[in-house]
């Protein structure tokens, strides 16, 4: 499995035990601190795309953005099971020819997002309750690709998660962070704090971050069986 991570803090969280709890090795690519990405994804039996503070525009800022897509567009053609979150959902979004820009207002902490009507016929999806909780923390929004499959809403976002293909997934929301990623995130100086009640965020982090881990076993086991 190979984990593409844009900052040291947004690795691949609970999805790392279990992997490894399965016998499936990872490897950790590190564009951003000078790692070339591989050229082929011959060797690849899976992809777990996480997030970061960059935009997927800010090539030249960050110009293995670039080599990153191009990465992406070799998995989806090879049909690698891939899974985006976050940035890395964006970054599906522009790789599969949709727009990515910034969104109306911020979200950050804890929040309710919708399954579609599709979601109940979805593999993965299946299994999630009709409305549920989940960490956010993203300023950027993505239309839906053409011939994506929509998952899953918010008000302020309607497009919150989506499939493409068989086994290509983006979630623009964190299903990966355990109560002490998100304990590191509320203690740096991040412009996405800004009118954020970090005290509540906190406060609600033992209530809510259970039902997320469940929530995030239940996507592991059902996109799991495409690792085989």
């Amino acid at each position: 499995m190979w984990v593409v991570q844009h900052v040291p803090t947004e690795g691949p969280g609970l999805f790392g035990p279990w992997l490894a709890d399965d016998g499936i090795p990872l490897r950790i690519l590190r564009p951003f601190a000078g790692e070339t990405l591989p050229h082929t994804v011959t060797d690849c039996r899976g992809l777990l795309v996480m997030g970061g503070p960059m935009n997927v525009d800010e090539t030249p800022r960050y110009p293995w953005l670039r080599e990153e897509v191009s990465l992406l567009e070799r998995a989806i053609t090879a049909r690698v099971p891939t899974v985006g979150m976050c940035l890395g959902a964006q970054l599906l979004a522009k790789t599969l020819g949709a727009r990515v820009w910034h969104g109306p207002q911020p979200e950050v902490g804890w929040c309710d997002v919708e399954g579609t009507q599709a979601s109940r016929q979805d593999p993965v999806f299946a299994a999630f309750p009709p409305r549920y909780t989940v960490f956010q923390w993203h300023g950027d929004a993505f239309e839906l690709p053409k011939d994506a499959v929509h998952l899953a809403q918010s008000t302020r976002y309607p497009h919150q998660a989506f499939r493409y293909g068989e086994n290509v997934y983006a979630l623009q929301y964190h299903l990966e962070v355990t109560p002490t990623i998100i304990e590191e995130w509320l203690s740096h100086d991040d412009p996405l704090l800004n009118g954020v009640d970090v005290s509540r965020v906190k406060q609600h982090t033992p209530q809510y971050a259970p039902l997320l881990a469940v929530l995030a076993r239940q996507f592991y086991s059902g996109w799991r069986t495409s690792l085989a």
